[in-house]
Protein backbone atom coordinates (compact mmCIF):
# COMPACT_ATOMS: atom_id res chain seq x y z
CA UNK A 1 0.00 0.00 0.00
CA UNK A 2 1.55 3.28 -1.06
CA UNK A 3 2.03 5.82 1.80
CA UNK A 4 1.32 9.50 1.17
CA UNK A 5 2.64 12.51 3.04
CA UNK A 6 -0.12 14.63 4.60
CA UNK A 7 -1.09 17.68 2.63
CA UNK A 8 0.92 20.64 4.01
CA UNK A 9 -0.88 23.44 5.83
CA UNK A 10 -0.81 26.90 4.32
CA UNK A 11 0.19 30.22 5.79
CA UNK A 12 -1.76 33.44 5.93
CA UNK A 13 -0.37 36.67 4.55
CA UNK A 14 0.33 39.51 7.00
CA UNK A 15 0.38 43.26 6.57
CA UNK A 16 4.18 43.26 6.36
CA UNK A 17 4.57 39.85 4.64
CA UNK A 18 1.59 39.57 2.29
CA UNK A 19 3.48 37.09 0.01
CA UNK A 20 3.08 34.36 2.65
CA UNK A 21 -0.56 33.99 1.68
CA UNK A 22 -1.30 30.32 0.79
CA UNK A 23 2.39 29.37 1.01
CA UNK A 24 3.66 26.24 2.77
CA UNK A 25 7.02 25.16 4.21
CA UNK A 26 7.64 23.03 1.12
CA UNK A 27 5.92 22.74 -2.21
CA UNK A 28 3.20 20.08 -2.22
CA UNK A 29 3.83 16.90 -4.20
CA UNK A 30 1.26 17.80 -6.77
CA UNK A 31 2.65 21.33 -7.07
CA UNK A 32 -0.66 22.93 -6.10
CA UNK A 33 0.81 24.64 -3.04
CA UNK A 34 3.97 26.68 -3.38
CA UNK A 35 6.67 26.47 -0.70
CA UNK A 36 8.46 29.42 0.91
CA UNK A 37 11.74 28.42 -0.68
CA UNK A 38 15.10 27.25 0.61
CA UNK A 39 16.41 30.75 1.40
CA UNK A 40 13.52 31.56 3.73
CA UNK A 41 13.80 28.10 5.28
CA UNK A 42 17.48 28.73 6.02
CA UNK A 43 16.72 32.08 7.71
CA UNK A 44 14.11 30.43 9.91
CA UNK A 45 16.37 27.48 10.83
CA UNK A 46 19.16 29.83 11.84
CA UNK A 47 16.91 32.17 13.83
CA UNK A 48 17.01 32.00 17.62
CA UNK A 49 13.95 32.09 19.80
CA UNK A 50 14.50 33.65 23.20
CA UNK A 51 12.35 32.51 26.11
CA UNK A 52 11.99 34.59 29.28
CA UNK A 53 10.21 33.17 32.33
CA UNK A 54 8.59 35.75 34.61
CA UNK A 55 8.15 34.54 38.15
CA UNK A 56 5.53 36.15 40.36
CA UNK A 57 8.24 37.19 42.83
CA UNK A 58 10.50 38.63 40.10
CA UNK A 59 11.67 42.24 40.37
CA UNK A 60 9.35 44.96 39.11
CA UNK A 61 12.21 46.60 37.17
CA UNK A 62 12.89 43.37 35.24
CA UNK A 63 9.22 42.87 34.43
CA UNK A 64 8.97 46.41 33.16
CA UNK A 65 12.14 46.12 31.09
CA UNK A 66 10.90 42.91 29.47
CA UNK A 67 7.48 44.34 28.75
CA UNK A 68 9.03 47.37 27.06
CA UNK A 69 11.15 45.08 24.85
CA UNK A 70 8.10 43.06 23.86
CA UNK A 71 6.14 46.20 23.05
CA UNK A 72 7.83 46.72 19.70
CA UNK A 73 5.46 44.95 17.32
CA UNK A 74 1.73 44.83 16.73
CA UNK A 75 -0.24 47.80 18.08
CA UNK A 76 2.11 50.22 19.80
CA UNK A 77 0.98 51.08 23.33
CA UNK A 78 1.23 54.57 24.75
CA UNK A 79 3.82 55.23 27.46
CA UNK A 80 1.11 55.19 30.12
CA UNK A 81 -0.49 51.99 28.81
CA UNK A 82 2.88 50.29 29.26
CA UNK A 83 3.14 51.76 32.77
CA UNK A 84 -0.37 50.50 33.57
CA UNK A 85 0.73 46.95 32.74
CA UNK A 86 3.76 47.36 34.96
CA UNK A 87 1.61 48.66 37.81
CA UNK A 88 -0.66 45.63 37.52
CA UNK A 89 2.36 43.31 37.69
CA UNK A 90 3.75 45.10 40.76
CA UNK A 91 0.51 45.77 42.67
CA UNK A 92 -2.84 45.62 40.89
CA UNK A 93 -4.51 47.52 43.74
CA UNK A 94 -2.22 50.51 43.07
CA UNK A 95 -3.22 50.50 39.42
CA UNK A 96 -6.90 50.32 40.37
CA UNK A 97 -6.43 53.22 42.81
CA UNK A 98 -4.63 55.37 40.21
CA UNK A 99 -7.27 54.75 37.54
CA UNK A 100 -9.92 55.58 40.14
CA UNK A 101 -8.33 58.99 40.75
CA UNK A 102 -8.24 59.67 37.00
CA UNK A 103 -11.97 58.85 36.86
CA UNK A 104 -12.96 61.52 39.42
CA UNK A 105 -15.57 63.84 37.90
CA UNK A 106 -13.87 67.07 39.06
CA UNK A 107 -10.53 65.90 37.65
CA UNK A 108 -12.06 65.01 34.27
CA UNK A 109 -13.87 68.36 34.04
CA UNK A 110 -10.82 70.47 34.87
CA UNK A 111 -8.37 68.59 32.64
CA UNK A 112 -10.73 68.47 29.63
CA UNK A 113 -9.10 65.43 28.00
CA UNK A 114 -10.22 64.42 24.50
CA UNK A 115 -11.74 60.97 23.85
CA UNK A 116 -8.56 59.91 22.09
CA UNK A 117 -6.42 61.06 25.00
CA UNK A 118 -8.62 59.19 27.46
CA UNK A 119 -8.37 56.00 25.41
CA UNK A 120 -4.59 56.36 25.45
CA UNK A 121 -4.68 56.71 29.25
CA UNK A 122 -3.68 60.40 29.27
CA UNK A 123 -5.85 60.99 32.33
CA UNK A 124 -4.09 58.26 34.27
CA UNK A 125 -0.73 59.77 33.27
CA UNK A 126 -1.84 63.17 34.57
CA UNK A 127 -2.87 61.61 37.88
CA UNK A 128 0.54 59.91 38.07
CA UNK A 129 2.32 63.20 37.29
CA UNK A 130 0.40 64.91 40.08
CA UNK A 131 1.43 62.27 42.63
CA UNK A 132 4.99 61.77 41.35
CA UNK A 133 5.86 65.48 41.50
CA UNK A 134 4.79 65.52 45.15
CA UNK A 135 6.58 62.37 46.31
CA UNK A 136 9.37 61.22 43.99
CA UNK A 137 12.61 63.15 43.77
CA UNK A 138 14.07 63.74 40.32
CA UNK A 139 17.69 62.56 40.11
CA UNK A 140 18.69 64.21 36.83
CA UNK A 141 19.34 63.15 33.25
CA UNK A 142 15.85 61.77 32.56
CA UNK A 143 13.12 62.94 30.24
CA UNK A 144 9.57 63.10 31.53
CA UNK A 145 8.60 59.54 30.57
CA UNK A 146 11.72 58.00 32.06
CA UNK A 147 11.05 59.93 35.26
CA UNK A 148 7.41 58.76 35.36
CA UNK A 149 8.50 55.16 34.69
CA UNK A 150 10.74 55.21 37.75
CA UNK A 151 8.18 57.10 39.82
CA UNK A 152 5.48 54.52 39.12
CA UNK A 153 7.72 51.62 40.15
CA UNK A 154 8.74 53.48 43.31
CA UNK A 155 5.18 54.42 44.32
CA UNK A 156 3.58 51.08 43.46
CA UNK A 157 6.28 49.21 45.40
CA UNK A 158 6.12 51.45 48.48
CA UNK A 159 3.99 49.71 51.11
CA UNK A 160 4.21 52.78 53.37
CA UNK A 161 2.71 55.14 50.78
CA UNK A 162 -0.56 56.50 52.23
CA UNK A 163 -3.03 56.20 49.35
CA UNK A 164 -5.99 57.29 51.47
CA UNK A 165 -4.37 60.60 52.46
CA UNK A 166 -3.04 61.25 48.95
CA UNK A 167 -6.42 60.40 47.43
CA UNK A 168 -8.08 62.95 49.72
CA UNK A 169 -5.59 65.64 48.67
CA UNK A 170 -6.16 64.77 45.01
CA UNK A 171 -9.95 65.02 45.32
CA UNK A 172 -9.90 68.26 47.33
CA UNK A 173 -7.42 69.87 44.92
CA UNK A 174 -9.50 69.29 41.81
CA UNK A 175 -12.77 70.08 43.59
CA UNK A 176 -11.36 73.50 44.51
CA UNK A 177 -10.22 74.11 40.94
CA UNK A 178 -13.51 72.94 39.43
CA UNK A 179 -15.48 75.29 41.69
CA UNK A 180 -13.16 78.23 41.01
CA UNK A 181 -12.26 77.94 37.32
CA UNK A 182 -13.87 74.75 36.01
CA UNK A 183 -12.94 73.64 32.51
CA UNK A 184 -10.57 76.62 32.13
CA UNK A 185 -8.30 75.59 35.01
CA UNK A 186 -5.37 74.60 32.77
CA UNK A 187 -5.83 76.82 29.72
CA UNK A 188 -4.07 79.94 28.51
CA UNK A 189 -5.20 83.33 29.84
CA UNK A 190 -4.90 85.99 27.12
CA UNK A 191 -5.61 88.94 29.39
CA UNK A 192 -9.36 88.93 28.92
CA UNK A 193 -10.41 85.26 28.77
CA UNK A 194 -9.22 81.67 28.85
CA UNK A 195 -8.57 80.22 25.42
CA UNK A 196 -7.29 77.12 23.68
CA UNK A 197 -6.74 73.62 24.96
CA UNK A 198 -5.39 72.00 28.10
CA UNK A 199 -1.73 72.96 28.72
CA UNK A 200 0.61 70.63 30.56
CA UNK A 201 2.80 73.51 31.76
CA UNK A 202 -0.17 75.09 33.56
CA UNK A 203 -1.28 71.75 35.00
CA UNK A 204 2.15 71.05 36.46
CA UNK A 205 2.28 74.40 38.25
CA UNK A 206 -1.36 74.93 39.25
CA UNK A 207 -2.31 71.41 40.37
CA UNK A 208 0.92 70.95 42.36
CA UNK A 209 0.69 74.46 43.79
CA UNK A 210 -2.89 74.03 45.01
CA UNK A 211 -2.10 70.64 46.55
CA UNK A 212 0.96 71.93 48.40
CA UNK A 213 -1.02 74.85 49.84
CA UNK A 214 -4.35 73.08 50.28
CA UNK A 215 -5.03 73.78 53.99
CA UNK A 216 -4.22 77.48 53.61
CA UNK A 217 -6.41 77.86 50.51
CA UNK A 218 -9.32 76.01 52.11
CA UNK A 219 -9.00 78.24 55.18
CA UNK A 220 -9.81 81.28 53.01
CA UNK A 221 -13.43 80.12 52.71
CA UNK A 222 -15.30 79.24 49.52
CA UNK A 223 -15.63 82.71 47.99
CA UNK A 224 -12.16 83.96 48.88
CA UNK A 225 -10.60 80.69 47.71
CA UNK A 226 -12.37 81.05 44.37
CA UNK A 227 -11.20 84.65 43.96
CA UNK A 228 -7.68 83.73 45.01
CA UNK A 229 -7.36 80.83 42.56
CA UNK A 230 -8.78 82.85 39.66
CA UNK A 231 -6.35 85.64 40.43
CA UNK A 232 -3.31 83.39 40.72
CA UNK A 233 -4.01 81.31 37.62
CA UNK A 234 -4.57 84.41 35.50
CA UNK A 235 -1.47 86.04 36.97
CA UNK A 236 0.76 83.16 35.84
CA UNK A 237 0.62 84.50 32.30
CA UNK A 238 2.49 87.65 33.27
CA UNK A 239 4.92 85.91 35.59
CA UNK A 240 8.41 85.88 34.00
CA UNK A 241 9.50 82.77 35.92
CA UNK A 242 6.53 80.78 34.64
CA UNK A 243 6.91 82.03 31.07
CA UNK A 244 10.62 81.25 31.13
CA UNK A 245 10.21 77.71 32.45
CA UNK A 246 6.86 76.61 31.04
CA UNK A 247 6.90 73.64 28.70
CA UNK A 248 6.09 69.97 28.65
CA UNK A 249 6.30 66.76 26.68
CA UNK A 250 9.39 64.69 26.02
CA UNK A 251 11.53 67.84 25.86
CA UNK A 252 10.51 68.51 29.45
CA UNK A 253 13.49 69.20 31.65
CA UNK A 254 12.65 68.43 35.25
CA UNK A 255 15.89 69.96 36.47
CA UNK A 256 14.44 73.39 35.77
CA UNK A 257 11.00 72.57 37.11
CA UNK A 258 12.49 70.96 40.19
CA UNK A 259 14.43 74.14 40.89
CA UNK A 260 11.15 76.03 40.68
CA UNK A 261 9.90 76.04 44.20
CA UNK A 262 7.73 78.15 42.04
CA UNK A 263 5.47 75.10 41.64
CA UNK A 264 4.23 75.80 45.17
CA UNK A 265 4.92 79.49 45.68
CA UNK A 266 2.56 81.16 43.19
CA UNK A 267 -0.35 79.23 44.68
CA UNK A 268 0.50 79.99 48.29
CA UNK A 269 -2.06 82.30 49.94
CA UNK A 270 0.37 82.73 52.80
CA UNK A 271 2.16 85.14 50.46
CA UNK A 272 -1.02 86.88 49.37
CA UNK A 273 -2.08 90.06 51.18
CA UNK A 274 -5.75 90.84 50.72
CA UNK A 275 -6.50 93.64 53.20
CA UNK A 276 -4.88 96.63 54.88
CA UNK A 277 -4.98 94.73 58.15
CA UNK A 278 -3.01 91.85 56.62
CA UNK A 279 -0.47 94.28 55.14
CA UNK A 280 -0.11 95.95 58.54
CA UNK A 281 0.41 92.55 60.17
CA UNK A 282 3.15 91.60 57.69
CA UNK A 283 4.95 94.93 58.19
CA UNK A 284 4.65 94.67 62.00
CA UNK A 285 6.08 91.14 61.99
CA UNK A 286 8.94 92.06 59.65
CA UNK A 287 9.84 95.10 61.73
CA UNK A 288 9.48 93.59 65.22
CA UNK A 289 11.86 90.65 64.85
CA UNK A 290 14.49 92.84 63.21
CA UNK A 291 14.14 95.44 65.97
CA UNK A 292 14.56 92.72 68.61
CA UNK A 293 17.79 91.40 67.05
CA UNK A 294 19.33 94.86 66.77
CA UNK A 295 18.31 95.69 70.36
CA UNK A 296 19.88 92.47 71.64
CA UNK A 297 23.15 93.28 69.88
CA UNK A 298 23.11 96.79 71.35
CA UNK A 299 22.93 95.18 74.77
CA UNK A 300 25.70 92.73 73.90
CA UNK A 301 28.08 95.42 72.66
CA UNK A 302 27.58 97.42 75.89
CA UNK A 303 28.29 94.35 78.03
CA UNK A 304 30.33 91.85 76.02
CA UNK A 305 30.89 88.61 77.98
CA UNK A 306 32.26 85.78 75.87
CA UNK A 307 33.20 87.84 72.80
CA UNK A 308 35.42 90.86 72.42
CA UNK A 309 33.86 94.25 71.79
CA UNK A 310 35.42 94.39 68.31
CA UNK A 311 33.88 91.04 67.35
CA UNK A 312 30.40 92.11 68.48
CA UNK A 313 30.76 95.42 66.60
CA UNK A 314 31.74 93.62 63.39
CA UNK A 315 28.86 91.19 63.72
CA UNK A 316 26.45 94.00 64.54
CA UNK A 317 27.54 96.08 61.56
CA UNK A 318 26.92 93.23 59.13
CA UNK A 319 23.58 92.52 60.80
CA UNK A 320 22.46 96.15 60.63
CA UNK A 321 23.00 96.21 56.87
CA UNK A 322 21.27 92.82 56.47
CA UNK A 323 18.17 94.12 58.26
CA UNK A 324 18.25 97.32 56.23
CA UNK A 325 18.26 95.48 52.91
CA UNK A 326 15.95 92.70 54.11
CA UNK A 327 13.26 95.00 55.46
CA UNK A 328 13.20 97.34 52.46
CA UNK A 329 12.81 94.37 50.14
CA UNK A 330 10.21 92.52 52.25
CA UNK A 331 8.11 95.64 52.94
CA UNK A 332 8.16 96.75 49.29
CA UNK A 333 7.15 93.29 48.07
CA UNK A 334 4.31 93.18 50.62
CA UNK A 335 3.03 96.55 49.42
CA UNK A 336 3.16 95.50 45.75
CA UNK A 337 1.32 92.27 46.60
CA UNK A 338 -1.34 94.26 48.44
CA UNK A 339 -1.80 96.60 45.46
CA UNK A 340 -2.09 93.53 43.21
CA UNK A 341 -4.87 92.13 45.41
CA UNK A 342 -6.96 95.30 44.88
CA UNK A 343 -7.38 94.23 41.22
CA UNK A 344 -6.90 97.82 40.03
CA UNK A 345 -6.85 98.41 36.26
CA UNK A 346 -3.71 99.75 34.58
CA UNK A 347 -5.44 103.01 33.68
CA UNK A 348 -6.41 103.61 37.33
CA UNK A 349 -2.90 103.17 38.74
CA UNK A 350 -0.53 106.04 39.34
CA UNK A 351 2.25 106.15 36.78
CA UNK A 352 4.95 104.33 38.83
CA UNK A 353 2.74 101.30 39.41
CA UNK A 354 1.41 101.27 35.84
CA UNK A 355 5.00 101.29 34.59
CA UNK A 356 5.90 98.53 37.05
CA UNK A 357 3.08 96.37 35.72
CA UNK A 358 3.78 97.06 32.03
CA UNK A 359 7.55 97.18 32.33
CA UNK A 360 8.24 94.02 30.32
CA UNK A 361 6.19 95.32 27.38
CA UNK A 362 7.72 98.81 27.58
CA UNK A 363 11.17 97.23 27.57
CA UNK A 364 10.35 95.33 24.37
CA UNK A 365 9.20 98.54 22.68
CA UNK A 366 12.35 100.44 23.60
CA UNK A 367 14.99 97.73 23.14
CA UNK A 368 13.87 95.31 20.44
CA UNK A 369 14.78 95.73 16.79
CA UNK A 370 11.81 93.65 15.72
CA UNK A 371 8.94 95.73 14.38
CA UNK A 372 6.61 92.78 14.92
CA UNK A 373 7.50 92.46 18.61
CA UNK A 374 7.23 96.22 19.12
CA UNK A 375 3.80 96.29 17.49
CA UNK A 376 2.65 93.35 19.59
CA UNK A 377 3.83 95.04 22.80
CA UNK A 378 2.13 98.30 21.83
CA UNK A 379 -1.14 96.53 21.06
CA UNK A 380 -1.02 94.75 24.39
CA UNK A 381 -0.54 98.04 26.24
CA UNK A 382 -3.25 99.79 24.25
CA UNK A 383 -5.78 96.98 24.62
CA UNK A 384 -5.05 96.13 28.24
CA UNK A 385 -5.23 99.57 29.85
CA UNK A 386 -8.75 98.91 31.13
CA UNK A 387 -7.85 95.43 32.38
CA UNK A 388 -6.59 94.69 35.87
CA UNK A 389 -2.85 94.98 36.42
CA UNK A 390 -0.86 91.95 37.51
CA UNK A 391 1.96 92.83 39.85
CA UNK A 392 4.45 90.31 41.22
CA UNK A 393 6.45 91.76 44.09
CA UNK A 394 9.12 89.06 44.13
CA UNK A 395 9.72 89.45 40.40
CA UNK A 396 9.63 93.24 40.31
CA UNK A 397 11.48 94.28 43.49
CA UNK A 398 15.20 93.61 43.64
CA UNK A 399 17.93 95.12 45.80
CA UNK A 400 20.70 93.51 43.72
CA UNK A 401 22.22 92.46 47.09
CA UNK A 402 23.54 95.99 47.26
CA UNK A 403 21.02 98.43 48.72
CA UNK A 404 22.78 101.71 48.01
CA UNK A 405 21.05 105.07 47.93
CA UNK A 406 20.76 104.73 44.14
CA UNK A 407 18.98 101.36 44.40
CA UNK A 408 16.76 102.74 47.18
CA UNK A 409 15.67 105.61 44.91
CA UNK A 410 14.73 103.12 42.20
CA UNK A 411 12.69 100.92 44.55
CA UNK A 412 10.83 103.73 46.32
CA UNK A 413 10.25 105.50 43.02
CA UNK A 414 8.76 102.31 41.55
CA UNK A 415 6.21 102.03 44.37
CA UNK A 416 5.39 105.72 44.49
CA UNK A 417 7.08 106.62 47.81
CA UNK A 418 8.47 110.16 48.11
CA UNK A 419 12.25 109.96 48.39
CA UNK A 420 12.80 113.49 49.83
CA UNK A 421 13.45 112.75 53.49
CA UNK A 422 15.67 109.77 52.71
CA UNK A 423 18.05 112.03 50.77
CA UNK A 424 19.33 113.38 54.10
CA UNK A 425 20.50 109.84 54.94
CA UNK A 426 22.09 108.93 51.60
CA UNK A 427 25.59 109.50 52.95
CA UNK A 428 24.88 107.26 55.96
CA UNK A 429 23.47 104.53 53.70
CA UNK A 430 26.42 104.56 51.29
CA UNK A 431 29.39 105.46 53.49
CA UNK A 432 28.43 103.74 56.73
CA UNK A 433 25.99 100.88 56.17
CA UNK A 434 27.10 99.75 52.74
CA UNK A 435 30.81 100.59 52.92
CA UNK A 436 31.27 98.94 56.33
CA UNK A 437 29.36 95.84 55.14
CA UNK A 438 31.76 95.58 52.20
CA UNK A 439 34.78 96.00 54.52
CA UNK A 440 33.61 93.11 56.69
CA UNK A 441 32.77 90.91 53.68
CA UNK A 442 36.31 91.44 52.31
CA UNK A 443 38.05 90.91 55.64
CA UNK A 444 39.20 94.51 55.98
CA UNK A 445 39.73 96.38 59.24
CA UNK A 446 36.60 98.10 60.58
CA UNK A 447 37.24 101.48 62.15
CA UNK A 448 34.20 101.64 64.45
CA UNK A 449 33.95 101.44 68.24
CA UNK A 450 30.92 100.38 70.26
CA UNK A 451 29.54 103.91 70.57
CA UNK A 452 29.80 104.41 66.83
CA UNK A 453 28.00 101.09 66.25
CA UNK A 454 25.16 102.02 68.64
CA UNK A 455 24.66 105.16 66.55
CA UNK A 456 24.59 102.98 63.39
CA UNK A 457 21.99 100.72 65.02
CA UNK A 458 19.77 103.67 66.00
CA UNK A 459 20.01 105.25 62.55
CA UNK A 460 19.14 101.92 60.91
CA UNK A 461 16.08 101.45 63.12
CA UNK A 462 14.96 104.98 62.26
CA UNK A 463 15.23 104.24 58.52
CA UNK A 464 13.21 101.03 58.93
CA UNK A 465 10.50 102.98 60.76
CA UNK A 466 10.38 105.52 57.93
CA UNK A 467 9.94 102.80 55.32
CA UNK A 468 7.24 101.09 57.37
CA UNK A 469 5.32 104.30 58.03
CA UNK A 470 5.50 105.54 54.44
CA UNK A 471 4.19 102.24 53.06
CA UNK A 472 1.40 102.08 55.63
CA UNK A 473 0.33 105.63 54.79
CA UNK A 474 0.48 104.98 51.03
CA UNK A 475 -1.66 101.88 51.37
CA UNK A 476 -4.22 103.40 53.73
CA UNK A 477 -4.72 106.45 51.48
CA UNK A 478 -4.73 104.33 48.28
CA UNK A 479 -1.87 106.45 46.96
CA UNK A 480 -1.33 103.81 44.28
CA UNK A 481 -4.57 104.88 42.56
CA UNK A 482 -4.91 107.85 40.26
CA UNK A 483 -7.21 110.48 41.79
CA UNK A 484 -10.70 110.63 40.36
CA UNK A 485 -11.00 113.79 38.17
CA UNK A 486 -14.23 114.68 39.93
CA UNK A 487 -12.48 114.49 43.30
CA UNK A 488 -9.59 116.63 42.08
CA UNK A 489 -11.97 119.38 41.01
Amino acid sequence: MESRRPRPGTLLGTRFLPDLENKAWVTSEDGSIEGIGSTAQLYIRRARLRVEILRQEGSAEFKYELFQRLNTGGTKLSEQEVRNCTAIMIDSSFHKWLVGLASEADFIETTQQTDTALRRQAGTELALRFIAFRHVRYEGGLDVHEYLDQALISLASDKAFDRVAEGSIFQRTFTLLRRAIGANSFKRWDGTEFTGKFLMSVFEVVARGVADNLPAIEALGAENAKAFLCDRVQSLWQNPTFLRNSGGGSAWNHSSTQSLEFRSNPLSPMKQIWTLTELQSVLDDEFSWRLKEIAELKGAVRRPQHLTEATVVRAGTALAYAHWEGFVKAASIAYVDYVNSTRTAHCDLVTPFAVLSLNSKLKIMTETKSAELSASAFEFIRDQMNQRANLFGRELISTDANLSSTVLKQILGAIGINIARYETRFNFIDETLLKNRHAIAHGDVLVLDKFGWITVADETIMLLRWIKTDIENAASTAAFRRPNPAQVM
